[in-house]
């Protein structure tokens, strides 16, 4: 018996335990894995353009989609998991 915890002490510290996420990461990590890769290459561009300060005055067409597309992913994924949009937001 000693030996079979002992291996298993040793298997913990090969592998820990993954952290749980919050809902709310896991529904968006969900959600992207639906999005195209138009759709992620639009939404990187413009996820760099504001973190280099540049503001984004005008959304263009494609990125209204893609930023569409990305909500109606993330609410797909909220749904299954059971959440509604304002109880994932408000955590």
């Amino acid at each position: 018996m000693r030996r079979i915890q002992s291996r298993l002490k040793k298997l913990n510290r090969l592998f820990p335990a993954k952290p749980s996420t919050a809902p709310e990461e896991h529904i968006r990590e969900m959600a992207v894995k639906h999005l195209s890769d138009e759709d992620l290459m639009v939404l990187r561009r413009l996820i760099l353009s504001r973190q280099a300060g540049r503001p984004v005055l005008e959304v263009t067409e494609r990125e209204s989609r893609a930023l569409e597309a990305h909500q109606s992913a993330f609410a797909e994924e909220a749904a299954r998991a059971g959440y509604t949009l304002t109880t994932v937001r408000s955590r």
